[in-house]
């Protein structure tokens, strides 16, 4: 399949792959990006090309270890993002460019094989429950209020 849009080799070198991307807009012309532990980068597309307009840092005081599992644009205006191991979402306010805070999702629990928004204001996480004795696991779907565009 032939690209619609690529990031620069030269913006690149030197940083791991952006590997967890969202979609900022139906038209692709505006995606946010990560590595599994580097900073959330805004890239704008003209033609071919995405640009880097903008990094978020990772937010401070989360542990080294947290990976992005999840990177989502809401209806409400929000970029929000998932960290694990342990689930933490984080967003922030695309209107204001203000980091709206971090928030613990699930205590306990997991392994948490994934994660998704859907209609705007929900999370799921998906939990593996292993059955004791190592017998068939099974799959919960739980469901988390997001929150709301500050």
């Amino acid at each position: 399949p032939t690209p619609i849009a690529q990031v620069s080799s030269a913006y690149m070198r030197g940083r791991g792959p952006l590997e967890v991307w969202a979609a900022g807009d139906p038209d692709l012309s505006t995606v946010f990006a990560a590595s599994r532990t580097g900073p959330i980068v805004e890239l704008r597309r003209e033609g071919s090309a995405l640009h880097p307009v903008a990094e978020l840092p990772r937010p401070a005081g989360l542990p080294a270890a947290a990976e992005w599992q999840l990177l989502s644009v809401t209806e409400a205006g929000l970029l929000v993002g998932m960290l694990g191991p342990e689930p933490t979402l984080v967003a922030w306010s695309l209107a204001t460019g203000e980091f709206a805070g971090s928030w613990p999702v699930a205590e306990g629990g997991g392994p948490w094989l994934g994660w998704c928004v859907s209609g705007g204001a929900d999370l799921f996480g998906f939990e593996l429950l292993r059955q004791p004795g190592g017998g068939e696991a099974d799959l919960e779907i739980h469901r988390f209020a997001l929150p709301a565009s500050p």
